[in-house]
C-alpha cells in the first residue's frame, strides 16, 4: 500500500476557509474588511487548497464589495501585488506551480 500523508490541522484550516467564504457571501456586513484581509493573507502561504480558497474569497470580495477591498489593498502581501511571471529558461515544476498560484489576473 501507499502511505497517506496528511498535514497537521489541514482539514480544520480548509473547513475554516470554507466557513469564511460562506460568511462573505451571507453576512459580509458583520465582518471587518481589514481583519478579513489580514486573515486571508495568512492563507496565501499555506497549502495549495488553502491558497486557492483565499484567492476565491478575494475574488468574491472584488466582485461583491470592491470599495471595501480597495480600502485595504495596502495590507495585502507585496508578493501578491506584483504581477511576476516566470520567464526564465529552465524552471522546476514546483517553481512553475508556485508562479501559477501566485499570479492572479485580479491584481
Amino acid at each position: 500500500m501507499f502511505p497517506i500523508f496528511s498535514f497537521p490541522g489541514f482539514p480544520l484550516r480548509k473547513a475554516a476557509y470554507q466557513a469564511l467564504d460562506t460568511l462573505v457571501d451571507v453576512a459580509f456586513s458583520y465582518l471587518d474588511p481589514s481583519q478579513l484581509v489580514r486573515e486571508l493573507s495568512a492563507g496565501l502561504t499555506d497549502q495549495d487548497d488553502i491558497i486557492m480558497a483565499a484567492y476565491q474569497i478575494l475574488y468574491k470580495l472584488s466582485i461583491a464589495h470592491p470599495v471595501e477591498l480597495c480600502r485595504v489593498l495596502d495590507t495585502l502581501p507585496q508578493k501578491m501585488m506584483v504581477n511576476e511571471r516566470c520567464d526564465r529558461g529552465q524552471t522546476s515544476e514546483g517553481e512553475r506551480r508556485e508562479n501559477r498560484v501566485a499570479w492572479h489576473p485580479l491584481f
